[in-house]
Parts: structure tokens; sequence; C-alpha cells
């Protein structure tokens, strides 16, 4: 994997390149970890859609999608049908 944050002043070296790189690149474990933040083991639908919709925001794109109207793309990451993601359906790797 090629990561390059485009620094202004150039790349940054060592530590403080890792340090960078960490903030940015998340572990799917790290990711399930920031949406679910009542520690329950699952992500609601909930609370998905208000971390895809602060992230859609931080991009600040011109055309955001409405998650909320089309629930396909959490439909499509809880395989079992039962309204709650676990990390395995997260990330089915893990």
């Amino acid at each position: 994997m090629f990561f390059c944050c485009n620094c202004e002043n150039g790349c940054r070296k060592g530590d403080e390149k890792k340090k960078m790189f960490k903030e940015f690149v998340k572990t799917p474990k790290e990711e399930f970890d920031l949406i679910d933040k009542n520690k329950v083991g699952f992500i609601s639908f909930e609370a998905e859609l208000d971390y895809a919709n602060l992230h859609l925001n931080e991009i600040e794109r011109g055309n955001i999608t409405d998650f909320s109207q089309d629930r396909s793309w959490f439909t499509f990451m809880d395989s079992n049908g039962d309204e709650e993601v676990t990390l395995h359906e997260f990330d089915s790797f893990l």
C-alpha cells in the first residue's frame, strides 16, 4: 500500500511519519470501536449512520447521499439480518 499525506514542507521522517500515518489509517477493529461508542460489541444502524454522516461532512462533498433513506449499505453488512453488525460482519477477515 502506498500512502502520502502530501505534507506542505515535504515528507515527514521517522516517528513523526508513523504518528501521522496512525492518525489517518485505522485498522478495521479500530474503526469498529470508534463506531461502537457504547461498547456493546455490535453496531446499530443509527450508530453507523451517525459515523458515516460525520465523516462525509468532514470530506465536504457537494452531493452527500442521505444514507438514512437507503439502508441497503447496512443490510449488506448485516449478513444475518439481526439489525446488529458485529465485528466479524464488519470485516469478515477478523
